[in-house]
């Protein structure tokens, strides 16, 4: 993360894998207060933009397509360096994108009122209960879509008057109902079109809100979404994964 002179202000790190020593932190943050802002080039020219909990959360968003995203420090880690630039690029409309669970939504509720008094439009995103942003991306795919979905369905919390955000409506077509009878429960029907569209082994929660992103949802705006950048030409085998640039050659061993 970097300040706005552009020097580096901020360094974060994760734990993974299982074999780590008792009391081993999974997070690690450079000593002191938390400085500087992530992605504060995808601030710029913005007028909304997606404020999540966690740094790998908002880089769910970014890998995602979202770029318009940056992140607090934890539930109590949004900064004064974080609002002055939302103030500096001229933000106008807030989405929270925290945790759906207890700590995150009271984070969330407590953040709300203070970014409304600084004159910004804040809506929540809505996770499933027990989901953060990552979490739901890797339940429900592709990432693109599940992400696009909730950020058209952000509930506004305050200020201003909030646009219209058309919902997507699930069509079923020919479909033969026998004469008086009833029709299923909207979520059996639900629960029957997650059950053809879910990739093998994807756990799916059982909502309306997953069941609509398989369908053919529009695209979100152009200027949301950049380009997907091509695929590398990337090399697998049992123990390496390489990748060839040009000149310049890539390995990484110990994938197994």
């Amino acid at each position: 993360m970097f300040d706005d002179a552009g020097n580096v202000a901020e360094i974060y790190g994760r734990k993974i894998g299982e074999r780590l020593r008792e009391g081993t932190p999974l997070h690690l943050y450079l000593p002191g207060p938390h400085r500087g802002v992530f992605n504060e080039a995808g601030l710029v020219g913005q007028e909304e933009i997606i404020l999540c909990e966690a740094l790998l959360d908002a880089l769910t968003f970014w890998c995602a397509g979202y770029r318009h995203v940056t992140s607090s420090y934890g539930i109590e880690g949004f900064t004064d360096d974080i609002l002055a630039a939302l103030h500096r690029h001229g933000i106008r409309r807030v989405l929270l994108a925290y945790d759906a669970d207890a700590a995150g939504d009271a984070a969330a509720d407590k953040l709300a009122p203070r970014l409304i008094g600084e004159g910004f439009d804040v809506y929540r995103c809505r996770f499933p209960k027990g989901m953060d942003a990552n979490a739901y991306a890797l339940s429900v795919k592709p990432a693109s879509k599940s992400l696009g979905l909730v950020i058209r369905q952000a509930e506004w919390l305050g200020n201003g008057t909030p646009p219209v955000r058309p919902l997507p409506t699930l069509e079923v077509a020919d479909v033969a109902v026998p004469e008086r009878a009833a029709l299923p429960p909207l979520d059996d029907l639900l629960s029957e079109v997650n059950a053809e569209i879910a990739p093998a082994g994807a756990v799916v929660p059982p909502s309306s809100l997953a069941a609509a992103v398989a369908l053919d949802l529009p695209e979100p705006p152009a200027h949301r979404v950049p380009p997907i950048a091509p695929e590398l030409p990337v090399e697998i085998t049992d123990h390496e994964l390489r990748v060839a640039l040009s000149d310049r050659h890539y390995t990484v061993s110990g994938i197994e």
